[in-house]
Order: C-alpha cells, then sequence, then structure tokens
C-alpha cells in the first residue's frame, strides 16, 4: 500500500563574482575533494570554506584530472564521472551537454555527457538547466530475537534548476517528493526521514 507522500524542498539564491553557482553542501564531491587532498593530489582545499562555487571545485577536478596517474581505479572511475558532471563548468561550453527536451534526442542518453531534460547557455554567461530527480532505497531487517524480518522502499523524486545571470548572480532550486512502502517503523529509521515534518505527520 502506498503510504504518504513526503515532502522536501529546498531553494538557495546566490552571488559571485567570479563564476555564480554553489554547490549543496551535502554533494558527494565534497568527500572525494577532501580525500583528494588527504591524499595530496590537489592543493589549497579547505573542507571548512563553504558553500563552494561550481567553478572551484571544476578548477579541482582539472588539478586531479592533471595527477590522474596518481589514482587507483575506483577514484578514476569516480573522477571520470565528476568530469562529465561538471564539463560546463570546467570548459564553459555546452558541446558535452544532451537534453531531452526539445528535440527528444533518445540517442544522447547514450551518450557521455552530461544529461539534462533542458538546458541553455548563451555568450552572454547566461545559463539555465532543468532536470529530473529521483532514486529509490530498499531496506531489510532480521530480527533474530523475534524470528521475523521487516522490509520497506523508499522512493523520491522531483527536480531540479539551476542557472546564472551573466556568470554573477547564482540560483538553485530543488523540490522532491517521496513516499514508503512496507514498515513505517523501518523507514523511520532513516535519518532523512526522522526528522521530517510531513512524514511524522502522518502518524
Amino acid at each position: 500500500m502506498i503510504k504518504k507522500f513526503i515532502i522536501i524542498f529546498l531553494f538557495s539564491a546566490t552571488a559571485a563574482l567570479a563564476q555564480a553557482g554553489y554547490v549543496q553542501y551535502d554533494h558527494p564531491i565534497h568527500q572525494y575533494l577532501e580525500r583528494m587532498s588527504a591524499l595530496n593530489i590537489i592543493e589549497g582545499y579547505d573542507a571548512f570554506e563553504q558553500p563552494k562555487t561550481r567553478r572551484e571545485i571544476a578548477e579541482h577536478l582539472v588539478s586531479i584530472n592533471n595527477n590522474r596517474t596518481k589514482l587507483n581505479n575506483v577514484d578514476l572511475n569516480i573522477l571520470q564521472d565528476y568530469l562529465v558532471e561538471f564539463s560546463y563548468d570546467i570548459s564553459l561550453s555546452d558541446d558535452y551537454l544532451q537534453n531531452f527536451f526539445p528535440s527528444f534526442n533518445f540517442n544522447g542518453l547514450l551518450s557521455e555527457g552530461e544529461k539534462y531534460l533542458y538546458s541553455t547557455t548563451d555568450s552572454s554567461k547566461h545559463s539555465l538547466f532543468i532536470n529530473f530527480l529521483g532514486s529509490s532505497q530498499s531496506i531489510f531487517r532480521n530480527d533474530i530475537i523475534s524470528s521475523s524480518s521487516l522490509n520497506t522502499s523508499i522512493i523520491k523524486f522531483g527536480g531540479s534548476i539551476r542557472g546564472s545571470i551573466s556568470n554573477k548572480l547564482g540560483f538553485y532550486l530543488k523540490a522532491t517528493n517521496g513516499t514508503y512502502l512496507g514498515s513505517r517503523d523501518l523507514a523511520a529509521m532513516q535519518n532523512e526521514l526522522k526528522y521530517n515534518f510531513k512524514f511524522n505527520e502522518s502518524q
């Protein structure tokens, strides 16, 4: 049975002189760069300075790529994913961006470029990126004492909009919704739901 929806809404508008647009604080790129700093692959990374602009992140990724021979296979694969995700911020070119709308380019889904529902950039450094967000997680727990088992699936979906105006004013909007299937008690043990107002309101 489908339970009540979980609603999460996040909005931030930021301005930067060099490169507009900040990376959200919970993005896993921060942990990756912190590890690269600890391994002396990059210099000048301060994990305590938050938030960081997408341009700052791009510069660190370029530095890592220049030292890619020092990376193991796992870190190389992660780097490749981030080079794609931040390709526009690295090159300030939309050559590698793939859009689903408005041309319905299904072939782009198989490319290595960063994929968006819709994106646009121009020579004035205006940019707009719209994308779908979705994830699912299945959780199982066996209770040895009672010989019982619990399971739940957490499904999240939504979208994000980010961009910049003249490369000086950046904006970011993210809205997600979700639901769970199965044990509510098990779902409530997840940190993202433990303090979620809408989830706890449905008790």
